[in-house]
């Protein structure tokens, strides 16, 4: 399979594929192999109970776009670009499933390939979902009832408010404290 990935989406590869190594089996042992976890609806509304479901998913990835926003310079408003484009994650999904071959069954067969671009793409938009809805919730306030959404919610101000360097000693701090 060919397919081109950007250098944003080589680097959102390494916080999913962290948490594709802890949640592997769980992932593997769901008939539809989702990473990200939504509640069935009429319409796909996200809400604070689809945060707290993917907490540890939404908590790595928040260090994998706040680190990528850090990296890259502002935009011409002067704002920061906190969450990446549907096709760097779409990337990051698709190396996903081929180094950790959660389709292996289906990379030989015919339409295989177009099943797991489709797998990519609903993981994708659902993550991005999830961010930007984590990004609003944080603009809107800081406050939160879930303890869990406190700690994205503190995750993704303190980015905000700190320099790369400082950031990156956060991320460590908070990794190494294995809380959260």
């Amino acid at each position: 399979m060919r397919f081109k990935v950007s250098v944003i989406g080589q680097k959102l590869y390494d916080p999913l594929a962290k948490y594709a190594k802890k949640w592997g089996p769980t992932i593997m042992a769901h008939e539809d192999k989702e990473v990200v976890h939504l509640d069935a609806r009429d319409r796909q509304v996200i809400t604070e109970s689809d945060l707290e479901q993917n907490f540890e998913v939404c908590k790595e990835m928040i260090y994998g776009c706040m680190e990528l926003s850090l990296a890259n310079p502002p935009r011409p408003d002067g704002k920061m670009a906190e969450i990446p484009k549907l096709c760097d994650f779409e990337a990051a999904f698709l190396l996903l499933s081929l180094r950790s071959n959660f389709h292996c069954d289906l990379h030989h067969r015919r339409g295989g390939k177009g099943r797991i671009k489709d797998w990519a793409n609903t993981e994708a938009m659902r993550i991005r979902k999830l961010l930007s809805y984590l990004v609003v919730l944080t603009n809107r306030t800081a406050e939160a009832r879930i303890e869990k959404i406190k700690v994205l919610k503190g995750i993704v101000l303190a980015f905000r408010s700190l320099k790369a360097d400082q950031a990156w000693n956060l991320c460590m701090f908070v990794h190494s404290t294995g809380k959260y």
